[in-house]
């Protein structure tokens, strides 16, 4: 009894070398005359069959066990499911053990039934349930199927396996020339119209049975009619008459879950009470009427009938998150073979989650099945826009939030652009995908620094400044405003006021230092013995002293005449401002 053991291996370039002589070994001997004895013939040898796929060098080893040598043997029976042989299916049974059966086999293709839609700027106009091959397939496989007067204009390849529904993109054919009509009927009422294809043979004529005329309506004039009477860019009315009564509706099929299955414009209504039955319309293959019995209709009205596939069950769903957030559902075709049985992968899941359990299901059509998913991403992916609060765009992007799933993200979540703070924060609602317009607020860091006041006291008498000096910096503000200082007169020991000043004041910008000088002398003392007197303290001839204090020159060593003039002048003026104040 023969066993299987079948293995994958990447094909080497030993084994290709090995192939002609593991096969041809047999008919040389037996050319040579060297004929293979009873012993040789009787001996029993296991052997590997490598099977190599055509065009792809992928190799299935396949172990026969128990061969007799010489013997021929029928690879057919070794062949893997869902291969064939692409060589003659016998050959001679090798001599040794570690002999190779070279064989090339190819895949069994299968067909299946697969929908397909032909739309044309983004309308169905044709398509159907057709027989392509399980797979991978060339979209030109569908160029037979293409409605007269289309061209396909989608290329590459698509997979099919009866279970999606291929949207192919189509053109009109511009081959033949294009006359623009519009249809009137008897009390001139406009009944449809458009571009049509006429004159294929481009003699210049052509016949009205080559222009579809709107259904229930046929046109008042038939024969043939010249083509330069017409125009591609400018309609033209012709007249129709209606052919009997009826009412034309326009319908469009979809599935429960919202594919579009073709449709168009029927008559109905045949006896004029504006009631028509499901019946009158006729249906894509394959399908059937999820609602049948009477509706009401009016002329060009539009229609959505949903309808089911035959020998197909409906289920209804409810798909939810780990969390517990719902995720949609509704009605789904399933169990098309009819056997009260189906696979949780004919359903059609919410984008970005999978199943968390597979496998089959029994149907039941009056059961909800609640089926809980596991998110393929952690995260709700949303989209952000962030805007000031004069609306101005401030960019954003998208932003993965709400990582337990439970439909509720954070403000904190994102990351905002520098210099920007929320606005509102807390919790929100979010939907993935969905798009949130967010308003920032400018943070602004204003700069502050003190403004300083710095006062000294100037020896009337000799020019100089005296040991005290008074500062003045406990007004901290925004740099380029102003603060006001206004501050006792304190008069150093041993020294008097020039002048009657009971307080100082001055205007001061934050950020700088100003400086103020009060002329004092000194108090009158008791006269002294000759010879105790000091010498006064007056600066060497010719030499200036100087202070710089935030880019502010005091020039306090000047001559004294200026000094005296100068600033007698500006006490004159502070003093003034001060009782001003004061009163």
């Amino acid at each position: 009894m023969n066993r299987k053991k079948i293995t994958k291996a990447a094909l080497s370039g030993l084994v290709a070398v090995t192939m002609v002589p593991a096969m041809a070994a047999p008919l040389v001997a037996n050319a040579e005359g060297n004929d293979t004895t009873a012993e040789q013939s009787a001996q029993k040898v296991n052997v590997v069959i490598e099977f190599t796929i055509k065009g792809t060098g992928e190799v299935i080893n396949v172990n026969a066990d128990d061969l007799t040598v010489g013997a021929i043997v029928d690879l057919n029976q070794y062949v893997p499911e869902g291969y064939k042989l692409a060589q003659s299916s016998t050959t001679f049974v090798p001599v040794s053990n570690s002999d190779i059966i070279p064989a090339e086999i190819e895949e069994v293709s299968q067909t299946v039934i697969q929908k397909i839609v032909f739309m044309y700027n983004g309308q169905s106009v044709g398509g159907g349930d057709y027989f392509v091959t399980k797979g991978n397939n060339n979209y030109s496989v569908l160029e037979q199927y293409v409605p007269e007067g289309y061209k396909m204009t989608t290329s590459g390849d698509f997979y099919a396996d009866g279970t999606n529904t291929i949207f192919v993109n189509v053109e009109k054919i511009y081959n033949a020339s294009i006359i623009k009509l519009v249809f009137v009927d008897e009390n001139g009422e406009n009944v449809g119209g458009g571009d049509y294809f006429v004159d294929e043979d481009g003699d210049g004529i052509f016949n009205w049975s080559e222009v579809t005329a709107p259904a229930g309506y046929r046109f008042s004039e038939t024969g043939d009619d010249f083509v330069e009477k017409y125009s591609a860019t400018e309609a033209k009315e012709v007249r129709v008459e209606k052919i009997n009564k009826g009412t034309i509706i326009n319908v469009v099929f979809e599935d429960p879950q919202g594919n579009n299955l073709g449709g168009g414009d029927f008559l109905v209504d045949l006896d004029g009470d504006g009631v028509a039955n499901y019946s009158e319309l006729g249906l894509p293959m394959g399908y059937k009427l999820n609602v049948t019995g009477d509706f009401f209709v009016e002329e060009g009205g539009h229609y959505t009938v949903v309808l089911n596939r035959e020998d197909a069950a409906i289920i209804h769903v409810v798909f939810k998150s780990e969390g517990g957030k719902n995720l949609g559902g509704g009605d789904y075709f399933v169990d098309e073979d009819g056997d009260g049985i189906f696979n949780y992968s004919e359903l059609t899941l919410p984008e970005g989650y999978e199943l968390i359990v597979t496998g089959d299901e029994f149907v039941d059509t009056e059961k909800t099945y609640e089926i809980v998913l596991n998110k393929e991403i952690e995260g709700t992916i949303i989209n952000v826009v962030y805007v000031d609060e004069e609306g101005n765009n401030l960019g954003g992007g998208d932003f993965f939030v709400d990582p337990d799933d439970d439909g509720i993200a954070n403000y904190s979540e994102l990351d905002l652009p520098e210099g920007y703070e929320l606005i509102v924060t807390g919790d929100f609602f979010v939907t993935p995908g969905k798009s949130y317009t967010i308003t920032l607020h400018k943070i602004t860091e204003e700069e502050t620094a003190a403004a300083t006041l710095v006062v000294r006291y100037v020896d009337q008498e000799n020019g100089n400044e005296v040991v005290l000096e008074k500062t003045y910096d406990d007004q901290v503000g925004p740099v380029g405003e102003t603060a006001t200082y206004i501050e006792d007169v304190v008069v150093p020991e041993g020294y008097e006021l020039v002048q009657d000043i009971e307080g100082i004041a001055a205007d001061v910008e934050y950020g700088q230092t100003k400086v103020m000088y009060v002329f004092v002398t000194k108090t009158a003392q008791e006269p002294t013995q000759p010879g105790d007197e000091e010498e006064p303290n007056t600066p060497a001839e010719g030499t200036e002293e100087s202070e710089q204090t935030d880019g502010t020159d005091t020039g306090v060593a000047m001559s004294l005449a200026g000094v005296f003039g100068t600033m007698s002048a500006a006490l004159a003026g502070m003093v003034a401002l001060l009782r001003r104040k004061q009163k």
